[in-house]
């Protein structure tokens, strides 16, 4: 499957660029469930919290390239020249491991934070502990 891909993308006599694309597939496909995770947990945040998280995203995204992108890239794209797209491409991979890391305990310190409130909203009755999640937040 991935020749037919690659020879949609870059047809004729790219062979050279056909090779790039060969060595970048494996870093794509692997990436996705990471990729969809990091997209999920965006949404979670964005959908849960209203505006408040826009501050937390744009700092977690400045300490993400900061710290983990940029480092990332210079291991990867300038230690390997003759692979330098696998390289940005792993640096990605590794600002999407950071952004799923901080998302997750974001979301997992939000549910905390709900559900902290709902057992001591409802202590000692039979209320369903999602309730908070499913009101509008009044």
């Amino acid at each position: 499957f991935e020749p037919q891909v690659a020879s949609f993308f870059l047809p004729g006599s790219a062979t050279g660029a056909k090779e790039v694309l060969r060595g970048v597939w494996p870093v794509l496909t692997y990436a996705q469930p990471l990729n969809a995770a990091v997209f999920t947990l965006d949404g979670l945040v964005l959908a849960s919290q209203g505006y408040a998280p826009f501050a937390f995203l744009r700092e977690m995204m400045e300490v993400g390239t900061g710290l983990v992108f940029l480092p990332a890239l210079y291991l990867f794209y300038l230690g390997a020249h003759h692979r330098a797209l696998s390289g940005v491409w792993l640096a990605k991979v590794a600002l999407n491991v950071w952004r799923c890391a901080a998302l997750a305990s974001r979301v997992a310190w939000w549910l905390g934070q709900v559900l902290g409130k709902s057992r001591l909203a409802h202590a000692g009755s039979a209320e369903p502990l999602l309730e908070p999640l499913l009101s509008d937040g009044a």
